[in-house]
């Protein structure tokens, strides 16, 4: 709807209009103010007023455009479309003046203009066609200032920062300029990140070894996908098995940017989270390579190997010897959780820790959630070495893998070697300082127990010497 503003807009050109016309049109008037103006003859002031009603009204028409028109979109009108308007309206008013208030022919003018137009239409045939080009970009606006392009495939990613006469000009995330001609634009294709909405699906693309069942690598890569600060919750990413190539499934891990403006960051956590789950999960991102025998694609991953590799990467355990960390890795349980199973609730007792070995993990402390655990965290530990009842709820947000170890396995080892239980002490204390509830099961809000405090209810659970 045109606000007052907008009307008050056309008010000038149309004063002016009418008191100019009035002049033009009424020869008692012009006669009168002629005989008034020792400087201008009444025939003079007859086509200074016919001259500027054409003017006026010429005037009114590109307001009336603007206000009936440009004010009715739900984008800004382009300007390129809008000074187009305004040299036609102005052009049709000259061609008027020549014809109507000086009585002059213009059919001769008309075509000499012609033949001039037509000379410099070939010499200037390219910036024409780009202006052109550019009109009916305009009309149509495939695109609009801040809509992220990428002209052509594989060609640079640009925001769109001005439409001119001839070209577009885009900056790109490096900070450097392109200015592509509209003729480009309007026959090439380019594709509009910025439309229908702001936010578009990214496809990552994985490849996983034959080895690897499609049901845990939809495991390890979706829960690799949530809960990054970037990736849209809604709509939900997702990951499907695209193709079989030499080395292995091909996967594409599928989730939702909100603008391209974050695209380059996104895939940055993505990829790093992918990393990260993939190796904690003991399965690695196959390699070019050729098969000289005919032996098995693929090769075998030692479990023992495997549950090793991940203990020694839990803090909780740096202090134990490599046999040591083998015992505990043959003893312990694994354990398969379904999404939506609650691991550990708050309250219970508790008498084993868990390490993440794939998935992802909702902690819950009075019903709130505080945070999330993945692959090589750890949670539970004060449970195992003091007693304490669980503090927290865990409950699995996709489909997850454990080990579970209990006081059973860990009893015989800081039995054998009761010095290890100084440093168990002293890392968990330092973790209680340094970690936030979201990165442990049984980590009270607010408990900043000292290390030797702590050391001696170990000590005191287990029966060992002080």
């Amino acid at each position: 709807m045109p606000t007052a503003v907008s009307l008050r807009r056309l008010i000038p050109p149309g004063l002016l209009w009418l008191l100019s016309t009035t002049v033009y049109l009424w020869p008692p008037i012009y006669q009168r103010l002629g005989a008034w103006l020792p400087v201008m003859t009444a025939d003079g002031l007859r086509l200074t007023a016919g001259t500027v009603s054409w003017l006026a009204l010429a005037w009114f028409g590109h307001r009336l455009f603007d206000l009936v028109v440009a004010q009715g979109r739900a984008r800004p009108l382009p300007q390129l479309l809008n000074d187009l308007v305004e040299v036609v309206l102005f052009a049709l008013a000259l061609f008027a003046i020549m014809a109507w208030v000086f009585d002059q022919p213009v059919t001769g003018l008309i075509a000499t203009s012609g033949v001039a137009v037509a000379v410099i239409g070939f010499a200037l045939r390219d910036i024409i066609s780009d202006i052109f080009s550019g009109i009916a970009l305009n009309l149509e606006q495939p695109y609009a200032i801040g809509d992220w392009l990428e002209v052509q495939q594989g060609g640079p990613v640009g925001k769109v920062v001005e439409i001119t006469w001839r070209a577009t000009r885009m900056v790109t995330q490096d900070q450097t300029s392109v200015v592509v001609p509209n003729g480009v634009m309007a026959r090439g294709r380019f594709m509009n990140f910025s439309t229908p909405q702001r936010h578009f699906r990214v496809n990552f693309p994985v490849v996983l070894e034959y080895d690897i069942p499609v049901e845990r690598a939809h495991r390890l890569l979706l829960a690799a996908t949530r809960n990054l600060p970037l990736v849209m919750a809604q709509p939900e990413p997702d990951v499907v098995a695209e193709s079989f190539t030499e080395r292995g499934v091909r996967y594409l891990v599928r989730f939702y940017v909100a603008d391209y403006s974050v695209f380059v960051q996104c895939r940055h956590q993505i990829a790093a989270s992918l990393h990260r789950h993939l190796r904690l999960g003991g399965v690695p991102l196959p390699h070019a390579r050729q098969d000289l025998t005919l032996a098995r694609a693929g090769r075998a991953v030692d479990p023992r190997k495997r549950r090793t590799a991940l203990l020694a990467h839990v803090g909780l355990f740096q202090a134990l010897s490599d046999d040591d960390l083998r015992q505990l890795g043959d003893g312990l349980a694994v354990r398969c959780i379904a999404t939506g199973e609650a691991v550990v609730r708050q309250g219970e007792p508790g008498a084993s820790l868990f390490v993440v070995v794939e998935g992802l993990l909702r902690v819950e402390v009075d019903a709130v959630a505080v945070g999330t655990l993945g692959p090589g965290d750890v949670f539970g530990e004060m449970s195992l070495l003091t007693g304490d009842p669980r503090s927290a709820t865990v409950t699995a947000e996709t489909a997850a893998t454990l080990f579970e170890i209990s006081d059973e396995q860990l009893r015989p080892i800081l039995r054998h070697q009761p010095e290890l239980v100084a440093g168990l002490g002293a890392i968990m204390a330092e973790r209680q300082h340094t970690r936030p509830v979201a990165a442990t099961a049984d980590a009270e809000p607010g408990d900043h127990r000292p290390a030797v405090p702590l050391l001696v209810r170990i000590r005191d659970f287990f029966g060992l010497a002080r």
